[in-house]
C-alpha cells in the first residue's frame, strides 16, 4: 500500500515566514539598533591633537569669536574660553556643581550649561555671571546617568539636552519647561550634542561606543561615524567639510577629526 505524505499548505509556510520576520525584527530592536536608511559606519581619522591645561573637559561649543571655543570642566566646574589650539584665553567666574555640557546662544548673548548632579539647566550672560537656573523634572534616572550634552536650536531658540543613559533621552526645552522627551536607542550612552542650523539636524557623541551619530531633530539615526578617542564628551561639527572637534574627558585633550 502506498503511504501518502501530508503536504505543507501555503498558508502554513506563510505563517512560518511571518514568525521568522517578527523574531528577526524583535532581536534587532533589543540589540539597540534603530531603523535607518543604512548601517554603514564611516571611519574618522585624527588630524590634530592639542593638550589642554583643563582637567576633565566635559563639554564643548563654538564661542562668539572665530576659531574660539567654550569648554567646561567637571573637575573645576568652571567655564573656559579657548582658541582652536586648546590655549586658555579666559576662565569665567561661575562655579557649578557637576558641569557636563555647554552651548552658546547668539540671541541674547547667553551661555547655557547643564549640571548633572543638580539636574539643572543654567543660564549665564556672556561675562559668565548667573542669570537663572531651572530645576528639571523628567523620567527618573541614576544620579550619575543624568544631563550631559546641550545645544541651542538657533532656528527657533529651543534647547536640546541629552540624558546620558538609563534611559537615554533627547530632551527639548522651551519657555521654562521640557516640551518633549524622546527615547534614544542607538548607543550605550550619549555624551555630547551639536545642532546643525543649516540642515536642522543634530550630531550626538557616545563616549562608550566611540562613535558620532548624525540624527534628525526627532532623534532618528541618519549616519554613524567612528573614531578612536577615549571618553569623547563635547562636539563641534563643520558640516561643510565634515570636520569634527571633540574633547577627551580622560586625556585632557582637544582633537580635530575628519573623514579624510
Amino acid at each position: 500500500m502506498k503511504i501518502l505524505k501530508p503536504h505543507t499548505s501555503v498558508s502554513h509556510k506563510l505563517l512560518t515566514l511571518t514568525i521568522l520576520i517578527v523574531v528577526s525584527l524583535s532581536c534587532s530592536k533589543e540589540s539597540g539598533e534603530q531603523d535607518s536608511p543604512q548601517n554603514e559606519v564611516i571611519n574618522l581619522q585624527t588630524n590634530h591633537t592639542y593638550s589642554l591645561a583643563i582637567k576633565e573637559p566635559s563639554g564643548l561649543c563654538k564661542a562668539w569669536n572665530k576659531n574660539e571655543f567654550l569648554i567646561v570642566s567637571d573637575h573645576s566646574n568652571t567655564v573656559f574660553r579657548i582658541n582652536d589650539k586648546g590655549e586658555i584665553l579666559q576662565e569665567y567666574p561661575f562655579v557649578g556643581s557637576d558641569l557636563e555640557g555647554i552651548s552658546y546662544q547668539e540671541k541674547g548673548k547667553i551661555i547655557w550649561l547643564v549640571d548633572e548632579q543638580q539636574n539643572k539647566l543654567i543660564k549665564l550672560n556672556k561675562e559668565g555671571e548667573l542669570l537663572l537656573d531651572y530645576k528639571l523634572s523628567y523620567q527618573s534616572h541614576p544620579s550619575n546617568k543624568g544631563l550631559e550634552g546641550i545645544a541651542v536650536n538657533t532656528n527657533n531658540n529651543h534647547i536640546f539636552m541629552l540624558n546620558e543613559a538609563s534611559p537615554g533621552l533627547l530632551l527639548e526645552f522651551f519657555d521654562g519647561e521640557i516640551i518633549r522627551s524622546i527615547s534614544l536607542g542607538f548607543a550605550p550612552d550619549y555624551s555630547g550634542l551639536f545642532f546643525d542650523a543649516k540642515n536642522n539636524q543634530l550630531w550626538i557623541t557616545s563616549d562608550e561606543a566611540k562613535r558620532i551619530y548624525q540624527c534628525n531633530i526627532d532623534g532618528k539615526l541618519l549616519k554613524t561615524f567612528q573614531h578612536t578617542v577615549n571618553k569623547a564628551e563635547g562636539i563641534i561639527v563643520n558640516v561643510e567639510t565634515l570636520e569634527f572637534w571633540i574633547c577627551s574627558d580622560s586625556k585632557d585633550k582637544l582633537y580635530m577629526l575628519s573623514t579624510q
